[in-house]
């Protein structure tokens, strides 16, 4: 499970005779969460998230350099 468990689940659980108990891993918690908000960035990009190119290899081009350009907002954005 990656997802951490909420307090009021955890009390509700107990509430009804304990059970086991959900396990989260951190680590992976935290390479889910920058992946989600990579996929949320790129759908900023109207022309990807509506998918107006029609030939796979123009929307890999475009799906390319919109990757490069996140990356460089991210080097931009270190100290």
């Amino acid at each position: 499970m990656v997802i951490p468990e909420k307090k009021d689940q955890v009390a509700h659980r107990r509430n009804r005779g304990g059970g086991r108990p959900v396990t989260c891993g951190k680590q992976l918690y935290k390479l889910r969460n920058s992946v989600e908000r990579t996929i949320n960035e790129t759908k900023g990009w109207r022309g990807l998230a509506v998918r107006c190119d029609k030939q796979p290899e123009s929307y890999q081009d475009g799906l390319e350099s919109c990757a490069v350009l996140l990356w460089f907002r991210h080097l931009e954005s270190q100290p």
